[in-house]
């Protein structure tokens, strides 16, 4: 489900120290207010994936929306239909979401409405961290709807 703004996907491979790097990110994402088009689901995995891999998959999108409507607006002109398309594009689907290990991407229903949302599995290893206008939200793992595989 590749778009000419996409970038086709790429191995990741995750760089040493990454274990500290997620624990540091982690607490830095706590802190950091909810923002369309800065610190918001997509990005915050994309942010992520960045640190852990060197690779940007969001490059192409940064600075391209500042609301949810602009951010709806890129995600159709990738050829997504809601924020759990986004990873198909550059990293391989876990088999069973439960499958996933700290570090990797997971969708879990979140939203009021039960919209999914792009979060990281984190440190704990089971749970999974996602951005929201609440802050970062911790899921149980249990409730991945779709998990990706990074490195």
């Amino acid at each position: 489900m590749s778009s000419p703004i996409t970038p086709p996907m790429v191995r990741l491979r995750r760089l040493p120290g990454w274990e500290t790097a997620l624990t540091d990110f982690l607490k830095a994402a706590a802190a950091r207010p909810f923002s369309w088009g800065e610190h918001d689901c997509l990005l915050f995995a994309a942010d992520w994936v960045r640190r852990m891999t060197g690779v940007d998959c969001a490059a192409p999108h940064r600075g391209k929306y500042k609301t949810a409507r602009g951010a709806a607006g890129v995600l159709r002109r990738m050829g997504a239909a809601d924020a759990a398309d986004v990873p198909d594009m550059f990293a391989p689907r876990h088999e069973a979401p439960a499958l996933a290990r700290r570090g990797d991407i997971v969708a879990v229903p979140a939203g009021a409405d039960g919209e999914l949302c792009v979060g990281v599995v984190d440190d704990s290893g089971a749970r999974v961290a996602v951005v929201s206008p609440e802050g970062l939200t911790r899921y149980p793992l249990e409730r991945a709807a779709v998990s990706w595989r990074i490195g």
